[in-house]
């Protein structure tokens, strides 16, 4: 028979304000590894995780001694934008230092391509792991540490619809929006999703009109996006500035006119965007653009 003992690890209340969905971080104090993916539920004596589509891991609440959960901060995406513009920044003017004046120059403005990146990162902002803090509760647990390890919850295989802890888009017939969420669970005539607001839905299989599951992101396309973007962005700035300056285009003589200097400031915006379109790369690699693909039983 096993014994008992009075231990104080984790809260149970901490967790339960944890909005199923979230992407989270486990460690427990055994032998198992630790577990990452999506929560699919939270309750007094045990959490399931979705390490990935159909496999879910149940961990018992006493054995948990961290628990992370992963958000989007500004402040992780301003460190990630300074540490990308700074290299980026110097393959632009690093070697021009007699062109800018001088080293103090050149560290100006790679100091400026930092700043550039880090305004960028911290409007995009960048995934880090928060911690829920666990305040001790005493429990009754058995000395043997197999006790905290639960049976995984196994996958249905009479589903009809993606298995649980699937990254999913649906849209609805009538049309509407499109849902994104995660699988949580489904009967023979619902899916149950939820939402990246972190809302629990129900929804009858006789209102889908398509299911798409998640195929990973795209780094490529991302990087691709993000120089295309900035090119666009800067070619965008620099026609409508140089439209509503009278002396702009001048240089060649004559007095063009608004069409003429908009045209003449996209190319001159869309040239600095070349320039500048490492930095909307690298960003764009780092955010990445999510692939979706049609699911089919």
């Amino acid at each position: 028979m096993l014994g008992v003992a009075l231990v104080a690890p984790a809260a149970w209340a901490q967790l339960e304000l944890v909005p199923v969905g979230a992407h989270v971080r486990v460690t427990v104090a055994t032998d198992l590894p630790r577990v990452e993916g999506t929560l699919l539920a939270n309750g007094r004596d045990s959490v399931a995780v979705a390490t990935s589509p159909g496999v879910v891991r149940r961990l018992a609440t006493i054995s948990i001694t961290r628990f992370e959960v992963r958000e989007k901060s500004r402040l992780a995406g301003a460190w990630r934008g300074a540490l990308i513009g700074a290299p980026v920044g110097c393959l632009v003017v690093c070697g021009q230092g007699n062109e800018l004046g001088g080293s103090a120059e050149v560290a100006g403005a790679v100091a400026a391509w930092s700043a550039l990146g880090a305004g960028i990162g911290a409007l995009v902002r960048a995934n880090a792991w928060r911690t829920v803090r666990l305040a001790p509760r005493a429990v009754i647990v058995a000395e043997s540490p197999t006790a905290a390890r639960l049976p995984s919850v196994p996958f249905d295989t009479s589903a009809i619809g993606p298995p649980r802890g699937t990254r999913v888009r649906l849209r609805l017939d009538p049309p509407a929006a499109a849902i994104t969420g995660f699988v949580v669970n489904e009967t023979t005539d619902s899916l149950f999703v939820a939402t990246t607001r972190m809302e629990q839905l129900r929804l009858s299989r006789q209102t889908l009109r398509s299911i798409e599951i998640s195929g990973g992101v795209d780094r490529g396309q991302g990087a691709l996006r993000g120089a295309l973007g900035t090119i666009g962005v800067a070619a965008a700035v620099g026609g409508i500035l140089c439209a509503a300056q009278p002396r702009c285009g001048t240089e060649w003589g004559g007095q063009p006119g608004p069409g003429p200097r908009l045209i003449w400031g996209s190319l001159l915006g869309g040239a600095a965007g070349v320039v500048l379109s490492p930095v909307g790369g690298v960003i764009g690699w780092n955010i990445g653009v999510e692939r979706w693909i049609p699911w089919w039983r």
